[in-house]
């Protein structure tokens, strides 16, 4: 069976490395962008099963651009999960109506994000 392909769009070093690490020990080949723009193009090139998404991070913002892989035809239909610090009711609102289909918050359980790694992955 081949492995799920997993983006990791972070640039908090320690943050890709502890869920790179996470997701390989459970058998998920991981790609990682550390800004916006470089996510984007990996996400087309890539064309991962799912993509970890943080929402402060240099260039574009998470949100922005969890709408433009949502408007693209090419990376549309790829599951995002939100990993952030933000943690207000409108920050994941916003996440959500983004196109986001999960929103977890730093710092974050690791069981907790691999389950809804998951379960999303099971679902498609």
């Amino acid at each position: 069976m081949r492995k799920k392909k997993i983006l990791i769009i972070d640039d908090d070093v320690n943050i890709i490395e502890l869920t790179k690490v996470l997701l390989e020990s459970h058998n998920y080949k991981v790609s990682v962008a550390r800004d916006a723009i470089e996510g984007m193009k990996k996400a087309k090139k890539v064309k991962p099963h799912l993509i970890i998404l943080d929402i402060m991070m240099p260039n574009i913002n998470g949100i922005n651009t969890c709408k433009s892989l949502k408007e693209d035809k090419k990376t549309k239909d790829i599951p995002v999960i939100i990993l952030t610090v933000k943690w207000m009711a409108e920050d994941q609102r916003k996440g959500l109506d983004a196109g986001a289909c999960c929103y977890i918050t730093k710092p974050f359980e690791t069981e907790e994000l691999l389950a809804k790694v998951e379960e999303i992955l099971q679902a498609k």
